[in-house]
Parts: structure tokens; C-alpha cells; sequence
């Protein structure tokens, strides 16, 4: 995980920036202030900010509520830490948005708890959103269906370290999936979650031509690769098949090819933004059914930098 620390004494930020990569955070990206931790928040995927209240050129609540204001980041967790503990202090914290607050001096293992609470708070916020904006079964429907393929699709599942990967992915591709739905409301685009491929085999046999995507991850219980060859070879190209996986290094060069050669894209979940998964929807779904061709978006397979998808 990735956290945004921000504090101007860089004797502070030298502490608390031990601190949490004593917690295992990967990498931790400091600013000096909320000036410099936005314009940071723009070339960085952060999973968490960390800031202090007084800061000169932008303190920490104009922070907050900019990051708050900004559709991209409002449910970005933040946490604030301050030398401020008064009642009015900790309550204009929490009405300019933070997620919880820690007064200074504080030990690791106080600010580790801290951190644990939000994460474990908000991921479970964005699992319920992921489940109840589902689509369901409707045999009168019509509307476009995509169906992702994952090991965990429930919230305990979800909730567990070693899913945080799947989760973030997750997050990530259903948001785009509702973004461009919101943008193109006639074709009702929705999606489902599975958690084998015998129980997707069903789904596109009982939703039929409804089902425009498949996202299979390639540790889908019942063999992820496997059902996107039987998929891509049984449905003619009339539905759109996308391989998801932590390393590419997990397939092996046969399995790639062969792949590739059935027209299924292949590509590492971490490389997958919001914006890109827009893109995806927009050329698979939206184009098609308008009988158009999107223009605003660069191509999937011309596209190569970190942000965008890794085509095989």
C-alpha cells in the first residue's frame, strides 16, 4: 500500500514516516504541505493520506476539503495528526471530512490502530457498494451485462489482507462500469460477480446475448484460463474476454500466446484505473450498440504506459 504523508517539519515527517514503513506501507510519498500533497495526489495512486493540520501555503483542512470536493479522491481514507485536541479542533476535522484523528505525541502502535480502523471501515464501505450496485437476474431484461470472475466476491472474503488486491480492482472496474452507464443511461449497463467458472458457464447461458464482457481472473476457482479459451471459442467474438492477473509471469508464454490468438486480452490488475476500464466499456458495449467508434479515447493496444492496460 501507498500512503501520502504530509507535514512541513521534516524532523516529523522523518518520524512518522519510519513509523509507517515499520507497518509494511510500501512506499511512503512525502510533501510539505497540502500544496505539494496535491499536486502529488495527481501523479500518484495513493491508498491512504496522512496529514498534519498547520502547514504553511495550504494546511491540512483546505487539503481535506479539496480532496473531499474532487469526485477522484472522496473516498480517498485520510487521517489527520495535529497538536490540536480541543473538542471545536476534532470536530471541524471530522466536518471537513477526515476519517478519524490522532493527537501528537503518539506512539506507532497508537497510529497503527488508527490506520487499521479506517481501512478496515472503508474497505468494508466500498465491498457493500461493489455488492449492492449488482445487477440481478432478470429473464424479461435485455440491457448489457458484464461479468467479473474472482476468487472472493463476498465481504469477509473481500475484507481479508491478502484480497486487498481484488478489492482495489474491483473498486476501480465497477466504478467505471457506473460511470459510463451514468453517461449513457438508455443501455442500463450493468454487472455481476462470480466465484467460479461453473457458475459464470450458467450465467451466459441463462443471460444469453446479454452478456457483453467477461473479466476472469486467472485464479478463478475452476480454471480462470480455461473458461476464457471455452468462452471466446463457443461465443464468437460477441463477447469481450479479458484475462486479470497480479504478474503476467503467472501465465506461461503458451498460455499468453494462446490467448492472444483467441482474441482475449491479458493484463495485471494494478495496472488498471477507473479511466481505463471507461475505455474498455466505451469501445466493447457502447460503440458497438450506437454503431459508432469511440474518438476522445486512445486504443487499448496502442496504449503501453503504467496507467493503462498491458496488452499480450
Amino acid at each position: 500500500m501507498k500512503v501520502l504523508l504530509v507535514e512541513d517539519a521534516r524532523g516529523m515527517r522523518k518520524l512518522v514516516g519510519n513509523m509507517l514503513q515499520g507497518m509494511g506501507f510500501e512506499e511512503v510519498i512525502e510533501a510539505q504541505d497540502g500544496a505539494e500533497a496535491w499536486k502529488k495526489l495527481d501523479r500518484f495512486d495513493v491508498d491512504m493520506v496522512l496529514t498534519d493540520w498547520n502547514m504553511p501555503v495550504m494546511d491540512g483542512i483546505e487539503l481535506v476539503e479539496k480532496i473531499r470536493n474532487t469526485p477522484a479522491y472522496d473516498t480517498l481514507p485520510v487521517l489527520m495528526f495535529t497538536g490540536r485536541s480541543t473538542k471545536e479542533d476534532v470536530m471541524r476535522a471530522l466536518q471537513a471530512g477526515i476519517d478519524t484523528y490522532i493527537s501528537k505525541p503518539f506512539t506507532p502502535q497508537q497510529l497503527q490502530i488508527k490506520i487499521q480502523t479506517v481501512l478496515v471501515k472503508r474497505a468494508r464501505q466500498e465491498i457493500n457498494s461493489i455488492l449492492r450496485t449488482q445487477d440481478y437476474i432478470d429473464h424479461d431484461d435485455e440491457h448489457p451485462i458484464i461479468i467479473f470472475g474472482e476468487s472472493a466476491t463476498t465481504v469477509d472474503q473481500l475484507t481479508l489482507k491478502d484480497n486487498q488486491d481484488i478489492l482495489r480492482f474491483l473498486t476501480s472496474a465497477t466504478t467505471g462500469v457506473l460511470n459510463v452507464d451514468e453517461r449513457t443511461p438508455d443501455y442500463k449497463i450493468g454487472y455481476l460477480l462470480s466465484d467460479s467458472s461453473s457458475a459464470i458457464s450458467k450465467q451466459i447461458h441463462v443471460l444469453k446475448g446479454r452478456v457483453k464482457m467477461l473479466i476472469i481472473s486467472s485464479q478463478l476457482r475452476g480454471g480462470g484460463i480455461t473458461l476464457a479459451r471455452l468462452a471466446s471459442i463457443n461465443n464468437q467474438e460477441t463477447i469481450g474476454i479479458y484475462v486479470v492477473c497480479n504478474q503476467l509471469t503467472e501465465l506461461s508464454a503458451k498460455d499468453r500466446f494462446g490467448l492472444d490468438r483467441l482474441n482475449v486480452t491479458v493484463f495485471e490488475r494494478h495496472r488498471l484505473y477507473t479511466e481505463d476500464f471507461e475505455q474498455m466499456v466505451s469501445e466493447k458495449i457502447v460503440a458497438p450498440m450506437s454503431g459508432d467508434t469511440p474518438v476522445v479515447l486512445p486504443s487499448l493496444a496502442l496504449s503501453q504506459s503504467p496507467s493503462n492496460l498491458g496488452n499480450i
